[in-house]
């Protein structure tokens, strides 16, 4: 699986449900879009640990299993096993930390979005919507609201910015 970088995913944590992972990761529609290709993979997770990774309707079979600790270990899916941490999840998002690196990977749960996601502008939209769309009274000053909103801002700058620096890095710019 291709991951990412996206500073941003540690400073919004505290925005992050505590829930259990394993209940919402089940049966669900996780879609990864890789930045770098722009492919979209649909990750399911199966109760007794059978994962599917879908892309462009070519399924390949894996494991997976939630350790303690909030890490999230996948197993045997093209050939390699990979630890993450959960850094980000309310249910609907899921931003995982590869173990040891500084490398993200931003899942949607499609099955609870209502939407159907094909490109990054896709999720852009959808991150914006969720986060800073919502009919509020609007909060005065610099309170929580809208550090949230500053917060979201800055995750979609991040997305941006990583599509953006995989194609020049892609395309031969920083030889």
């Amino acid at each position: 699986m291709k991951t990412f970088v996206a500073d941003i995913i540690p400073k919004i944590k505290k925005f992050s449900k505590q829930i259990d992972q394993r209940v919402v990761l089940i049966n669900n529609n996780w879609i990864f879009i890789n930045p770098e290709d722009g492919i979209k993979y649909t990750y399911i997770f199966k109760s007794g640990g059978e994962l599917l990774l879908s892309a462009n309707g070519n399924v390949t079979k894996g494991k997976w299993e939630q350790l303690n600790d909030g890490l999230l270990l996948i197993e045997d899916v093209v050939n390699q096993s990979i630890l993450f941490r959960y850094d980000f999840f309310d249910g609907i998002v899921l931003a995982l930390n590869k173990e040891g690196t500084q490398e993200h990977a931003l899942f949607i749960n499609e099955s609870k979005s209502n939407m159907s996601f094909t490109t990054i502008q896709d999720i852009n939209n959808f991150l914006s919507e969720r986060y800073l769309t919502k009919t509020e009274p609007k909060s005065i000053g610099n309170g929580p609201r809208k550090q949230q909103e500053l917060l979201v801002w800055l995750l979609i700058g991040a997305i941006v910015l990583g599509v953006l620096l995989a194609a020049y890095v892609d395309g031969g710019g920083l030889e």
